[in-house]
Order: C-alpha cells, then structure tokens, then sequence
C-alpha cells in the first residue's frame, strides 16, 4: 500500500503572508501553530494579545490548516475515544509510537548528547546531509521520484550554506573585540 501524496506544507509566521500569496499554488497545507498568533500587548495592563490581523488573514487564506492545539482537545478527543474507539491498523500505532519515543524523544536526548561531545560546530555540519538522506529515504521507502530538480535544490542548499560559513564577517568580529580587550586595561 503506498501512502497518499501529503504535498508541500509550510508553518506560518506572521509575516509570510506576501510570500504565501504570491506563491499561494505551491503550498499544500500551512501548520499553524497558537503561539504565534500571539504577541506582546501595547497596554500595560496586559501582557499579550491576540494578533487579530495574522488571524483574519489564515481564516480568509484559501489552502488547508493543520492548527496544532493538542492540550484543548485532549477533552474532546477523549470522549470521541470513549464514544467510538480508536479505528487504527496496528502499523499507524506502531508507527505513532516510533515517531514518539525513538525519533522524537530518545532523538533528542542523543542529538544533544553527540554535540556535547563532539562540539556544535563539528557535529551540526551532519545536518548539511539532511536533504539528500529525506530524498533517499523517500525514494527507497516511499517510492518516490527523485528528480534532478530535486537534488539541484539539495545541492543548491548546502552550497548556500557552505559559502555562507566562509563569509569573513563572524571572524572580523572577533578580531575587533580581541583588540578591544588588549587596549584596555
């Protein structure tokens, strides 16, 4: 059985909205999630508020949401469990499950576990592999095409990356602040 086709999703931040509709026909679905329709209050009396105008402009926005609001509906969910069921084949819990203790939880533990001992800096190049491991993951597991185009952008996002860790402006810097600190007494 192959899965259905997910499409392209993005998670919006306030402040995409010029981008997502002048290229509203390459997004599939937007991930929103509550914390960013939030910010900090003008008013002294409150902290924060809403952000009326990011939340008019995703109801008025035509392509599909997947709003995260997992504590609200911990409620709902289980009185439609109680109710109903649960309707699951044992491979989406087994995967549910995978997702949720190997990659998710022990993934991080391990992840910040390698840089503390091999330093941020060395152990973080490893992520430049990741878009060429999901394309191969994707080809073997799912089935999926890999075209040209595809491992163009790959390439094209590592180069990018590369070329902007030569950049000289991170060492100027340290230079300055080296010979502050020897001027000074």
């Amino acid at each position: 059985m192959k899965p259905p086709a997910l499409g392209v999703g993005l998670t919006y931040t306030p402040g995409l909205e010029a981008v997502l509709e002048r290229d509203a026909a390459l997004i599939d679905v937007i991930e929103v999630e509550p914390q960013l329709l939030w910010r900090r209050s003008r008013s002294p009396h409150r902290s924060f508020e809403v952000n009326q105008a990011s939340l008019d402009w995703l109801s008025g926005y035509p392509r599909r949401k997947l709003v995260l609001t997992a504590p609200f509906l911990v409620l709902p969910v289980g009185i439609a469990i109680y109710q109903h069921g649960i309707a699951a084949p044992g491979t989406a819990w087994l995967g549910f499950a995978y997702v949720s203790l190997i990659s998710q939880l022990t993934g991080f533990f391990l992840w910040y576990q390698g840089l503390a001992m091999g330093g941020v800096v060395r152990v973080s190049q490893v992520q430049f592999l990741q878009p060429f491991m999901t394309l191969a993951i994707a080809a073997i597991m799912l089935g999926e095409k890999v075209t040209p185009a595809m491992l163009g952008v790959a390439v094209f996002i590592v180069a990018t990356v590369a070329i902007g860790k030569r950049m000289p402006i991170a060492a100027a810097k340290t230079a300055q602040a080296i010979e502050i600190i020897r001027i000074e007494p």
